[in-house]
């Protein structure tokens, strides 16, 4: 499961928000029972949690070839360029949504632009 929010996982986990927070910037280690708990919720195995993969060649084995390849780009960006691929990301998800919908295509890179403007602002502020 993708796509969650914070508040998301920490509903479906019976946690708080802030605990999902600390979980995930590496404050709090989590039980083996939550562990196991939060790769049923996002489909992947119990050993991706046990390892660091941060850095560039450290993927977790449950990956597709294209999972991998995009990890191994985002490893390879700075903030910058993190906060731009978001966006860029982002707008591509419109569009393709937008192409889903009855939309015009007008319409649908008018939405794009403004999603991704308010994207990129509050990714400035969230890496700032």
């Amino acid at each position: 499961m993708t796509g969650l929010k914070q508040h998301d996982v920490a509903e479906k986990l019976g946690k708080t928000r802030q605990a999902i927070s600390d979980i995930e910037r590496g404050k709090y280690q989590p039980g083996r029972e939550l562990v196991k708990q939060m790769a049923e919720l996002y489909g992947v195995a119990v050993e991706d949690f046990k390892q660091d993969y941060s850095q560039p060649g450290q993927l977790p084995p449950s990956l597709t070839e294209s999972e991998s390849l995009i990890l191994n780009v985002w490893n390879r960006l700075d903030e910058s360029g993190k906060v731009k691929l978001l966006a860029t990301g982002q707008q591509l998800i419109s569009q393709i949504e937008a192409d889903e919908s009855e939309e015009t295509p007008g319409q649908a890179v008018s939405r794009a632009v403004l999603e991704g403007r308010k994207r990129r602002q509050k990714a400035r502020k969230d890496v700032g």
